[in-house]
């Protein structure tokens, strides 16, 4: 796998391509650590940085979404680092709706490329969340300081449109005891 990361770091478009099949297909997930470290290089070339974000966000093992939190989280301090790894939230496939109280912190308190990655994360993994999570979602959007974001009143209505599309059935009204939509 070394030579897979190395040529990951080659000037050659096929062979950071082929670099990236053969972690693709190969690797596990002992190779994330060394993506990161990839991500974090201030100079990769955008062919390496989309390959490696590639990589990452065809990632199937559920275990991936716990280190991909963490590194999110220990990122602060690298906010350029922080937006490339929220990109993967929203690249996959895979339900990340555990992560929406973060995102929603960065996309509020973040700097403007992650927080930017984050309103897109959102907006990708709402599919995912339930009834709850938008909910308090919603509070937490309501209760934050949003004149320093200018994500934040985009990320409410999709929230507002998320709680109101469960709570219209098919034209039916729901019947829970909540404030969340006008009924």
């Amino acid at each position: 796998m070394e030579q897979n990361i190395s040529d990951l770091l080659s000037d050659d478009k096929e062979v950071i391509r082929n670099a990236a099949e053969r972690i693709k297909n190969e690797g596990d997930l002992k190779i994330v650590p060394a993506l990161f470290d990839i991500l974090q290089q201030p100079a990769i070339t955008h062919t390496t940085e989309a390959a490696v974000a590639e990589i990452l966000a065809d990632i199937r093992d559920t275990s991936f979404i716990k280190v991909l939190q963490n590194a999110i989280i220990e990122s602060k301090d690298n906010p350029e680092f922080q937006a490339k790894l929220v990109r993967v939230c929203w690249e996959s496939s895979m339900d990340f709706s555990n992560l929406l109280p973060l995102l929603c912190d960065i996309a509020i308190k973040g700097n403007f490329m992650a927080a930017m990655e984050a309103t897109t994360a959102i907006e990708e993994q709402l599919r995912f969340a339930d009834h709850d999570m938008l909910h308090d979602m919603k509070s937490l959007l309501l209760n934050s300081s949003q004149q320093d974001s200018p994500f934040a009143e985009q990320i409410l209505n999709i929230v507002q449109g998320a709680l109101e599309d469960i709570h219209d059935h098919e034209g039916e009204e729901c019947d829970c005891n909540c404030d969340c939509h006008e009924h």
